[in-house]
């Protein structure tokens, strides 16, 4: 009896155990379930909605500020800068002296010149002169010779002697001798006065140029000598100076991606800011699309030209400047943030709007950005609906 009481109280005890173990495991996977819902139910998300209206499709490129226009002063002679009249930001007029060179060389040389010239035209003088007794002994020695042959006719050979009338004859033929060779002095020292006389302007040149005139009105940006410093004018003139004629009439020299130029065209409205001033826009107009490329360490970009007005004179030459170009106006489409394209960046041209606390793809086609807005297409999307931007952490 005790035995079988034995195996009853055995059997009961197993059950209990197995009751027990099955509880465990349903509360375990309640918990489970109950965590992992609980988990998807705070999950939350950063939205914005979306909206209709206009946008200004851009490209966004950098670039930098330069004077429309600029000279390059430099000088076409050799020697030591004895004065300079301006410095930095100087503002010069036109014709004004802005600095000076050693002359004393170009005036000894001048000088030189000028007394070469001095001496070809007195040997031009001695060619004529020496041309006017050739005249003269030809003309006597023709006469003596025409008489000995008239002569020598009429007496048959005999008066005059054969020596005397080879004589008159050959004074003759050395007299139309003496003729060319005077022509040909006063040939040759003309040539000489036309040598002299360039070498006699180039030597005026020269000294002229010991004197740096600024060619136009304008405001001096570099200086790029001193005094005492020799400047040495080879085969590439040295430049002295630069100076800007104009700072109310700018330029912005835009690199464009190759990616983007065709979207670029002359006459598109152009937006741009400085670091200088900050939370404040200029404006520009592109006047020059430039066909040469640029490739730099594989990277080929083209050079737009931006015509600015800068009649405050805030922008200063060498600024580097964030640009927007306008390249096309979207009027009453539908504007997304930006960011809503990243929300899963592994997709392109998709955004998630939220509908029952739940994202739903949709594929989007995109007409344009403006800086961080987006216009897009989309006949699944509607005004004020909310996109996913981002999850809250």
């Amino acid at each position: 009896m005790s035995n079988i009481q034995a195996i009853i109280n055995k059997k009961s005890s197993n059950k209990k155990w197995w009751i027990i173990s099955i509880l465990i495991i349903l509360i375990g996977i309640g918990s489970y379930f109950a965590f992992h819902t609980k988990k998807q139910k705070t999950k939350s998300y950063i939205t914005k909605v979306v909206k209709i209206g206009d946008i200004n499709t851009t490209v966004s490129e950098t670039g930098n500020i330069n004077p429309t226009d600029t000279v390059d002063i430099g000088t076409d002679i050799s020697g030591k800068v004895m004065k300079i009249f301006v410095d930095y930001n100087s503002v010069v007029k036109k014709g004004a002296i802005i600095a000076t060179i050693d002359d004393v060389k170009y005036k000894i040389a001048k000088n030189q010149a000028e007394a070469n010239l001095k001496s070809t035209k007195a040997n031009l003088n001695k060619a004529k002169i020496n041309l006017k007794i050739a005249q003269i002994k030809l003309k006597n020695s023709k006469k003596n010779f025409q008489r000995d042959e008239q002569l020598r006719k009429a007496t048959n050979n005999k008066t005059p002697s054969q020596k005397v009338f080879d004589n008159d004859k050959t004074i003759y033929l050395t007299s139309l001798e003496n003729i060319k060779v005077a022509n040909e002095e006063i040939k040759s020292s003309q040539e000489a006065i036309k040598m002299a006389q360039e070498n006699l302007n180039l030597a005026i040149y020269n000294l002229s140029k010991t004197k740096i005139y600024s060619p136009v009105n304008g405001i001096v940006l570099n200086k790029n000598i001193e005094v005492g410093q020799t400047v040495v004018a080879s085969f590439q003139t040295p430049t002295l100076f630069k100076i800007a004629e104009n700072l109310t009439k700018m330029q912005l020299e835009v690199s464009i991606d190759e990616n983007d130029i065709a979207k670029v065209k002359n006459n598109d409205i152009v937006r741009f800011s400085v670091d200088a001033y900050e939370n404040r826009f200029f404006n520009g107009k592109i006047s020059q699309i430039r066909l040469a490329p640029q490739n730099i360490n594989g990277v080929v970009t083209y050079t737009a030209i931006v015509d600015v007005n800068n009649s405050n004179l805030l922008l200063k030459p060498g600024m580097s400047a964030n640009i927007d170009i306008i390249t096309q106006t979207l009027k009453n489409v539908k504007i997304i943030p930006r960011a809503a394209l990243l929300y899963n960046p592994k997709k392109d041209n998709t955004i998630y709007i939220l509908k029952n606390n739940k994202p739903i793809e949709i594929k989007v086609k995109i007409l344009g950005f403006s800086n961080e807005k987006c216009a897009i297409k989309s006949d699944k999307i509607e005004v004020n609906q909310k996109v996913i931007i981002a999850e809250k952490k």
